[in-house]
């Protein structure tokens, strides 16, 4: 059993939630204050969103392709912090559309991605996930609070340097981040001329028997020379089983009739 990096992934989650709970709310104030217009705001803080609509589907094809999701991770921690960084000493709107939208598609990428590396550390022990995922909601509600409270002190300026500084924390989080060991499967290293347990040929077996069986007996109802006839008459279909000289009579009700 490996030990379980939990303040790493925990501090991550805590770094990662806590950038939501300051970019969301007050970056808009922001962009307000270098006189942007409504439908700007709006465009702008709607690339978080549109993102997401196909970046962690292709950042997970390439994971999974690759198998280089720790790689990834730290991928979108970079080029993310240096998407934001522009902001500093952007002020027109086509820079900042193209700046945003790096950050967006980057950022979205990490999430997903770390989810699964949580939960290949947990394995069995699944039932701590929500003390690590705990730590998410800890950072959103700091940085909501934090930073309102600084942004009554100061500039609209300041949430700039804010997120700077949490998207700073998530870097060095996901630099120290490791990856899960390999889980060994129960069949790896088995012939390829033997690739079922015993268990399956043995109810491969009891399938065969009882196919069979009723093979056998639809043999013998119609091979037979005493095979069934039927007849019709008045009364409906009759059931006629050759039996020596006498014929013997079943009706479909069931009715046997000499």
């Amino acid at each position: 059993m490996h030990a379980l990096p939990y303040w790493r992934l925990s501090g991550y989650y805590f770094f990662y939630f806590a950038f939501i709970g300051a970019f969301s709310p007050y970056f808009g104030l922001y962009l307000q204050s270098l006189n942007f217009s409504a439908w700007d705001i709006g465009l702008l803080m709607s690339q978080m969103q549109l993102m997401r609509l196909f970046g962690p589907n292709l950042w997970g094809w390439l994971a999974d392709r690759f198998g280089r999701r720790l790689a990834i991770i730290r991928l979108a921690a970079i080029i993310g912090l240096a998407g934001f960084s522009a902001f500093f000493w952007l002020d027109k709107l086509p820079g900042m559309l193209l700046a945003m939208a790096v950050l967006a598609f980057f950022w979205s990428a990490a999430l997903p991605l770390v989810e699964t590396l949580t939960f290949d550390h947990l394995r069995e022990e699944r039932g701590r996930y929500s003390r690590i995922r705990l730590w998410g909601s800890v950072g959103f509600i700091v940085a909501v609070m934090g930073t309102g409270a600084l942004l009554d002190m100061t500039s609209p300026l300041g949430v700039l340097w804010v997120c700077w500084a949490i998207l700073v924390g998530i870097l060095l989080y996901a630099l120290a981040l490791s990856e899960a060991p390999p889980v060994p499967h129960a069949r790896d290293g088995q012939p390829i001329g033997n690739p079922a347990p015993a268990q399956s040929h043995r109810a491969d077996g009891g399938l065969l028997r009882h196919v069979g069986g009723a093979w056998s007996v639809l043999r013998f109802l119609f091979d037979s020379p005493r095979r069934p006839r039927l007849l019709e008459n008045r009364s409906g279909l009759a059931l006629v089983a050759r039996r020596g000289r006498g014929n013997r009579r079943v009706h479909a009700h069931g009715k046997a009739v000499a």
